[in-house]
């Protein structure tokens, strides 16, 4: 480890002094990676991983254990200015458990504290106002607080070792939704929805609920939004018995994928082995035929802001989540490539200012690009779903 950070202090310094070698990597695109690797190796976590110093488990029989509630208000009741119907109320005929992303970016530990007042849990109510909202006109949404890996695991580490992060981290997962399905579920009709880190851990809680077919029937679909760094690839979904690709907009007992790039976009900072599946959100095909921006339903423009705390105090910065906007129909095309989403490029728009990450990545803007797309789809895969369901 020490001599880990030498070289990265010896990277960090060469890429201050040296305008030629940082050209030098800027044109082979060996640049960020450097970088990335040099500055997390100065700024990971001091002790290495162990699961023993976690927080304790949350236990999910509290209320005060789950992000969002359908009986609670919160980040997930809000609506895009013009839509009306808001059904996360318990009402819904149909369940959503949200796994979010990486909220917790701090280099304190490994994995989350769980601090209520916290830019932790700021960011992951960022996450329910911009994504799981956009399932809160079909379905009650369940939204489980976990002990989510730091940032850093995903710059810092190797692939075996993030892999042991998170199969600690999903035993939280497991034990939400378990007790989702013995307390809340009431056997209706279900939908994964998940993004970033919470993708890699609906990985592994699909690949379990693959295992109990009774469970398994219940599944409308999945979709498991932005996996970055962590395959989504057709082994993955080759490797199930129960599911498969959604290839089409009514299609059900599937998964949805997509990472979203901007045009000439290519994934460099965080590349993974293998190709992942890509579903086109504006058409709903799996396949690369470019879908027109006139199939945009509307993104929807971000409401409150991410905090970026990387190290010292992980104090709440009070952010505010306001009313989303109205949607703006007509946005963006997209198309998949190569296992990448490609959209219209984000520069000097207002999307810019939080979705774009090195190599054009807009992992931010994943689902609020397509949002009444995704909202639109949901209740048409639930009207397919219940076509084919016995009746209870």
């Amino acid at each position: 480890m020490k001599a880990l950070k030498t070289i990265a202090l010896f990277l960090v310094i060469l890429f201050i002094t040296s305008a030629g070698a940082y050209a030098y990597l800027k044109t082979t695109g060996k640049d960020q990676k450097l970088l990335v690797f040099a500055v997390s190796q100065l700024l990971q976590p001091k002790q290495p991983f162990d699961a023993s110093t976690m927080a304790p488990p949350p236990d999910y029989s509290r209320p005060a254990s789950w992000l969002s509630l359908p009986e609670r208000i919160d980040e997930a009741d809000l609506l895009p200015q013009g839509v009306n119907i808001l059904a996360n109320d318990g009402s819904a005929t149909t369940d959503v458990f949200y796994i979010h992303g990486t909220g917790y970016l701090n280099n304190q530990a490994w994995t989350s504290p769980l601090s209520a007042h916290s830019a932790t849990a700021d960011n992951s109510r960022f996450s329910l106002a911009n994504e799981a909202s956009i399932f809160n006109s079909c379905c009650n949404i369940y939204a489980p607080h976990f002990r989510e890996t730091s940032m850093f695991t995903y710059m810092a580490l190797s692939p075996n070792q993030r892999d042991e992060i998170l199969d600690a981290v999903y035993r939280d997962i497991h034990r939400a939704f378990s007790h989702f399905i013995a307390a809340y579920n009431n056997e209706r009709p279900i939908i994964i929805v998940s993004h970033s880190q919470g993708t890699h851990l609906a990985m592994r809680l699909l690949s379990d609920i693959d295992n109990d077919a009774a469970i398994s029937r219940r599944i409308v679909a999945a979709y498991l939004i932005g996996s970055g760094p962590v395959s989504l690839s057709p082994a993955y979904v080759a490797s199930l018995k129960h599911f498969s690709v959604c290839q089409q907009a009514g299609d059900t007992g599937c998964i949805v994928h997509w990472d979203t790039y901007g045009e000439n976009g290519k994934q460099k900072l965080f590349s993974s082995p293998e190709q992942s599946i890509c579903v086109n959100p504006l058409s709903w095909e799996y396949n690369q035929k470019k879908a027109s921006a006139r199939l945009n339903l509307g993104s929807v423009p971000i409401t409150g802001s991410y905090t970026m705390k990387l190290v010292g105090d992980d104090a709440s910065e009070g952010v505010t989540f306001n009313a989303l906007s109205a949607p703006m129909v007509g946005y963006s095309w997209a198309q998949c490539r190569e296992g990448f989403l490609y959209v219209a490029d984000q520069s000097g728009t207002d999307y810019e200012k939080l979705g774009k990450l090195p190599d054009k990545s807009y992992h931010g803007l994943d689902l609020p690009l397509f949002h009444m797309n995704i909202r639109a789809n949901a209740d048409e895969r639930i009207r397919a779903f219940n076509s084919t369901r016995p009746q209870q």
